[in-house]
């Protein structure tokens, strides 16, 4: 592909040296020399339209990428794909399940009797779900997004479940 200065050389050494091109008249070498400039000049605009192109759609792409990561991210509160919400564990009174808060918020009281850490789903007493620890401070698991099994009881009208290993509690995958 040549450019303009390309082009302007080529014009100028004919033009100097009072060439042809296969014995073609001056006229017929500065109309080739133009053709040739025109196309590479559309050639040109067509790799920057496609350039803009495959700009457009690997922005479209990352966004969506980008949504498609944040419905997905548990630490922001947003739920874990494909497993039960343990605010959504009412129904299940009764029965083992795996369930999963999104965001927990632990606190452990050693001065209550039995010294529990309660991991609610949300800020007490807006929570919907409980996990009881009892004689242990779990709050290591506060903030973080957390998997839970076991056997879902309703205390206060609210579900919960009692943990009584640290094996029916691991970190979001």
């Amino acid at each position: 592909m040549l450019n303009k200065f390309g082009i302007l050389v080529m014009v100028l050494a004919f033009s100097l040296a009072g060439c042809s091109t296969s014995g073609g008249s001056q006229e017929d070498m500065e109309q080739a020399v133009e053709d040739q400039y025109f196309e590479d000049v559309a050639e040109q605009a067509a790799t920057d339209w496609a350039i803009e192109q495959d700009a457009e759609r690997y922005e479209t792409w990352t966004e969506e990428q980008n949504d498609l990561e944040h419905s997905q991210d548990t630490s922001e509160g947003l739920p874990f794909i494909g497993i039960l919400q343990c605010g959504d564990a009412e129904s299940y009174a009764g029965t083992s399940i795996t369930c999963t808060i999104s965001r927990a918020h632990c606190s452990y009281q050693p001065g209550t009797s039995g010294s529990p850490t309660f991991c609610n789903d949300a800020p007490y007493p807006n929570h919907d779900f409980t996990l009881v620890a009892w004689d242990d401070d779990w709050s290591e698991y506060d903030g973080k997004c957390i998997v839970v099994n076991g056997t879902v009881s309703i205390y206060s009208g609210k579900p919960q479940i009692e943990a009584f290993s640290r094996s029916q509690v691991s970190n979001c995958p």
